[in-house]
């Protein structure tokens, strides 16, 4: 009976969450109202991260916590990805303006062509270097 209602309530926190990412980013579309609730950019983000949440706390008792490592890598680099590909119509790894992780990676490109020997290091380049890195130390964590 409790193996019933964890079950029952991960589906809840997966199927909420994806109702709430999807209403966020089905407003996001209709920019007047992006631009007088700014918040909403960030709502459909939070949405998501919960959604994978749930989903990802499925996969780890399953099958453990190195499977798991490898899923989250790999899923983030394939969501940002697709995203970015299929619905921004961008480059794989191009870097927008409103996720937080966005903001950090171009803070940390300023920061890196501004005081280091990097000087034409663009966002993409070093996303893409951090998604990469991170899955093969994720597959080697694995190993």
């Amino acid at each position: 009976m409790i193996v019933l209602f964890i079950s029952l309530v991960i589906t809840f926190a997966y199927l909420y969450s994806w109702v709430k990412f999807q209403q966020y980013q089905f407003l996001e579309r209709d920019y007047s109202i992006v631009h007088k609730h700014k918040e909403y950019s960030q709502e459909w983000h939070k949405w998501k991260f919960i959604n994978s949440c749930t989903f990802f706390l499925v996969i780890l008792p399953i099958f453990g916590f190195g499977t798991l490592l490898i899923n989250l890598v790999f899923y983030y680099i394939l969501f940002e990805g697709l995203l970015n590909r299929i619905v921004l119509k961008k480059g794989f790894f191009y870097v927008g303006h409103t996720a937080a992780t966005d903001i950090r990676i171009q803070n940390v490109v300023a920061f890196l062509n501004k005081f280091m020997l990097f000087k034409r290091l663009t966002t993409p380049a070093f996303s893409a270097f951090i998604k990469i890195t991170s899955l093969i130390l994720a597959i080697y964590f694995f190993i």
